[in-house]
């Protein structure tokens, strides 16, 4: 591999996650960790309590090279207040 090549990796890089409302475009929250759920997860919310069913994974990386940010975005379909979502895939209604 050539230095420049190399150069990619050089340099730090803060991850966080945002969980995100992908039918309204929003962001419901940040986490200053690394955090990748499965699709079909769900996310407990709060303020108002209601539960989210995470529907995608992506990830959203600054400049190589460059001190930067580095994001894990976490689409998801967020319930409405007082919403929860049986915890086993098998107990959830079926659409």
């Amino acid at each position: 591999m050539s230095d420049d090549e190399l150069d990619i990796w050089k340099g730090r890089h803060n991850v966080h996650t945002i969980i995100f409302n992908l039918a309204e475009q929003r962001q419901l929250a940040v986490l200053n960790v690394a955090l990748w759920p499965p699709i079909g997860g769900v996310i407990e919310l709060g303020q108002p309590n209601r539960d989210c069913v995470v529907v995608g994974v992506r990830l959203a990386i600054a400049v190589p090279g460059t001190d930067g940010e580095v994001s894990i975005i976490v689409d998801v379909n967020e319930g409405e207040p007082g919403d929860f979502i049986p915890r086993h895939p098998l107990d959830r209604p079926r659409e």
